[in-house]
């Protein structure tokens, strides 16, 4: 009798809030019980515009994905003005909307931020040979936020 193995990889998606370390943190953690090999899609959603810029030049740095992001926001100035700014798409091209938004927030009256970040990794991210902590490390050396996190990830049957 012939036993047949599956090879076909399931996706698992995990979630975890709190500061940006303690959520990735979870999420590995979550990863290594579920038996995961590798992460595919890493989101990352914040809501303060000073961190969220931050960690955009930070997930900027990340060479072994492929990353967009998605950011809204609305201010209203001193003198009563308004005006609201949305952005979909690649990490590089956010940085020249950051730059003209960055002064308009810091002297606003009141502000609402809403940020994401998808990284794709193509090769998938391995768990096994400390990339995650990598990535952990560069994402939270110079930022503290906030964050909701969610990550698919593969598993194989054996």
């Amino acid at each position: 009798m012939m036993m047949k193995i599956e090879t076909d990889p399931k996706e698992i998606t995990l979630v975890a809030e709190g500061q940006l370390k303690e959520a990735l943190t979870k999420i590995w953690e979550q990863a290594e019980s579920k038996k995961l090999s590798t992460i595919s899609t890493l989101k990352i959603h914040v809501f303060e515009s000073e961190p969220g810029f931050t960690l955009l030049r930070a997930v900027g740095s990340v060479g072994s994905a492929k990353k967009q992001t998605k950011f809204s926001v609305q201010l209203e100035t001193i003198e009563h003005s308004s005006l609201e700014v949305s952005f979909d798409g690649t990490v590089d091209e956010a940085e020249l909307a950051r730059d003209f938004l960055e002064p308009q927030i810091r002297s606003a009256e009141g502000v609402i931020y809403e940020c994401s970040f998808q990284l794709d990794f193509v090769e998938g991210l391995e768990l096994s040979d400390g990339a995650n902590e990598q990535l952990t490390d560069k994402l939270t050396r110079f930022v503290a936020v906030e964050a909701k996190v969610e990550a698919k990830g593969t598993v194989r049957n054996e």
